[in-house]
């Protein structure tokens, strides 16, 4: 054949089989000539008390073999004619055999390994590669020490025949040969926060695959997909999270055998989570979360009875994992976890203050963060009527501060995905008959007249009532609504109509299993200057009997206890300005939710005071103290300070809340408690810093 252009020189066709088959034969009769001559390693000298090392299954973590390049060979200018060829050390080295035993060809110890590769032998673990396995022997040392294929010494008598959940050496060598980049965390255990049941574990970390991180879910019971959302709702912000923790826009390459890509969440309960699919008081919040790269290093594992308890078990996840440049890294741990308060709650008044749906929706996200599980929403107050129902729309279109501070039934959907998603309970409160005022301005009817009682106390009137032409001190009657100012008219039989259409709404929008219907700081004089009114017991029984085909259990604030109406059994009483309630509470069959005025939010104290007021009927167990709620009232907080008033001093009421700590703030661990917030500051949340430094990175 000739080949076009200016060179026409004739070639030979190459017949490729030919050649590898004569290559072939080089190479075996070579290597045969080599093992002949290659000098046997002499033998390791034993330890003093080395005893022999039990058989360990490795069956149950057994990966795939991986394919090992051929080792480099070199040639040495001083070898005898004759000899073996010196080899450059390394750890994949081929084995050969010699008088059938398999034998390596490096001077220092060398041995095989099951497969056929060479391992040297040292009193470190600096000679494992990160592609070693579980069977090969680290050393000979006291105690049976194998290597892992992460290139760490583990001691079999510490671990057993199954799981390698202790034992690693005490020492990492920061330059050991492998693929993976995370160091050892400086900070261990991890600052979570709240302060879990138990944490163990060491910080030998590993890498996460940010990009390609999935989630497996196995369940012994049905799913509802409302809730089936939530879990992946959940996992999608944690990656997020991840991803946009990092500084570099191009995450290291996850080649380390130890890189985490997998999530399994494992639900053991029978019932994983209401039927409806959305959080209930009462659900199983308990978790464990476990990291070990000696067992699975490519999955993180968390257990829980129900999907609410793998939330928590993200969050703290989520605190877990360090990030920076390019990678983040978790580290071995394993956290067994509870609340011990089932009711965790954070009140917001959004009647004195309209708070934007994003400001909302920021409220719940820090609330998740937190471990909280409930929003105790104030639909409306005397200030406003900022609550849609489609079923009297009159009452927020005239009660509203004005037409763009109205909550939409849209508004609302959205508030309660995004809360069940984080786990959050929204528990909705529709005052009366106190603190109803703002019903006056669609329905004057609907509002009992006190203008004595009112130009006498015109001091808690909200809106100037120079406005209306009177005096500061003057209650005007129509225009001029108070913040606190006359209750319902609770002798007009409309109002009950009225009430009914609120109250089935409200069952149906909301899906939580408690109503709050007030109750607290009713004018009673006011209310006894109208005209006919009622006693408080019948407007109490007529309510109840309103809200009882919904089933809602009806929940009041603590002035309700002294009226003899006919409170169903289960109902629940909020106190929130004494401690001498759990006695009547006990004495006729209730239960009892510790409001408390010492958690009051709009104070601004100091975090410490927080910590140390614990409810003190905390000890009466779950039948009669359902939890506890800290309270953000509206009067002075808007969307600009919201965040500022209520953290730190939140995150330390959901210490107490989750953890029960001793009521000594002195024995808060600081750096996890600033480091939180910090982390909370970094996911965006506007915290107030607790003290003098900087949270780094700062927040943009």
């Amino acid at each position: 054949e000739k080949r076009q252009g200016r060179d026409e020189r004739p070639t030979m066709r190459v017949s490729w089989p030919l050649l590898f088959g004569v290559a072939l034969a080089v190479t075996v009769l070579s290597t045969a000539t080599l093992v002949l001559r290659i000098p046997q390693c002499a033998p390791c000298p034993p330890p003093q008390q080395q005893k022999p090392c039990p058989a360990v299954a490795l069956e149950e973590h057994a990966e795939p073999a991986i394919a090992k390049p051929p080792p480099p060979v070199g040639t040495a200018e001083e070898a005898p004619v004759g000899e073996a060829v010196p080899r450059v050390e390394h750890t994949g080295e081929p084995c050969f055999l010699v008088s059938g035993e398999r034998n390596c060809t490096q001077a220092g110890c060398y041995f095989c390994d099951a497969d056929a590769s060479c391992k040297r032998s040292r009193r470190s673990c600096e000679a494992c590669s990160a592609f070693d396995w579980d069977s090969v022997t680290c050393e000979v040392l006291p105690g049976c020490v194998y290597c892992t294929r992460t290139g760490r010494c583990v001691e079999q008598s510490l671990l057993g025949n199954s799981a390698r959940l202790s034992g690693e050496c005490q020492h990492r060598v920061a330059s050991l040969p492998s693929p993976n980049k995370c160091k050892p965390m400086e900070h261990f255990p991890p600052p979570v926060w709240p302060n879990p049941t138990a944490m163990s574990g060491n910080a030998v970390s590993s890498q996460v695959d940010v990009v390609g991180l999935s989630m497996s879910i196995v369940a012994s019971a049905t799913i509802p997909q409302v809730a089936r959302d939530a879990l992946d709702a959940t996992f999608d912000r944690f990656v997020l999270s991840l991803r946009a923790s990092l500084s570099s826009l191009n995450p290291a390459p996850t080649d380390a055998p130890e890189t985490v890509h997998i999530v399994e969440v494992a639900l053991t309960g029978d019932r994983p989570c209401d039927l409806s699919g959305y959080v209930q008081w009462g659900d199983d919040e308990s978790y464990r979360l476990e990291y070990d790269q000696y067992a699975k290093a490519d999955t993180i594992r968390i257990t829980a009875k129900s999907i609410w308890g793998a939330l928590r078990a993200f969050e703290t996840l989520q605190t877990a994992v360090e990030c920076a440049e390019d990678l983040c890294c978790v580290p071995t741990v394993t956290v067994v976890d509870a609340p011990k308060y089932a009711w965790r709650g954070l009140l917001i008044d959004t009647a004195r203050h309209f708070l934007p749906v994003a400001t909302v929706l920021q409220i719940l996200t820090s609330l998740s963060m937190n471990k909280f599980n409930t929003l105790h929403w104030h639909l409306t107050d005397g200030a406003s009527f900022p609550f849609y129902f489609q079923s009297v729309p009159k009452l927020a279109l005239a009660g509203a501060f004005s037409e763009d501070q109205i909550y939409s039934p849209q508004d609302v959907q959205l508030i309660l995905k995004h809360a069940n998603n984080l786990g959050i309970r929204v528990f909705p409160e529709l005052d009366m008959p106190g603190h109803a005022s703002s019903w006056g301005k669609a329905f004057p009817e609907f509002v009992n007249m006190c203008p004595n009682f009112m130009q006498k106390n015109g001091f808690m009137c909200g809106e100037d009532p120079h406005r209306y032409g009177f005096p500061s001190h003057h209650y005007d009657g129509v225009a001029g609504w108070c913040v606190n100012g006359p209750p319902l008219n609770m002798a007009n039989p409309e109002l009950y109509v009225v009430i009914g259409k609120l109250l089935s709404e409200l069952a149906i929008t909301f899906h939580d299993n408690f109503l709050h219907l007030g109750g607290d700081e009713l004018a009673v004089d006011c209310y006894l200057e109208g005209a006919s009114q009622p006693p408080l017991d019948s407007f109490y029984d007529r309510v109840l009997d309103i809200l009882k085909p919904l089933h809602r259990t009806p929940v009041f604030y603590e002035e309700s206890i002294g009226v003899n109406a006919s409170f169903p059994p289960g109902t629940i009483f909020e106190t929130w300005m004494s401690d001498t309630l759990p006695k009547q509470v006990i004495d006729k069959g209730f239960r009892l939710l510790a409001g408390r005025s010492k958690w009051y939010l709009e104070y601004e104290r100091d975090w410490h005071a927080f910590y140390e007021n614990h409810p003190v009927f905390e000890t009466l167990g779950d039948q009669i103290f359902v939890g506890a709620e800290t309270m953000m009232w509206g009067e002075f907080a808007d969307k600009h300070n919201w965040f500022g008033k209520v953290f730190p001093p939140a995150a330390a009421v959901a210490e107490v809340m989750w953890a029960r700590p001793p009521k000594d703030s002195k024995l808060v661990d600081t750096f996890v408690f600033f480091s939180h917030l910090c982390g909370m500051q970094r996911r965006g949340i506007p915290v107030t810093s607790p003290g003098p430094g900087c949270c780094v990175p700062q927040m943009p």
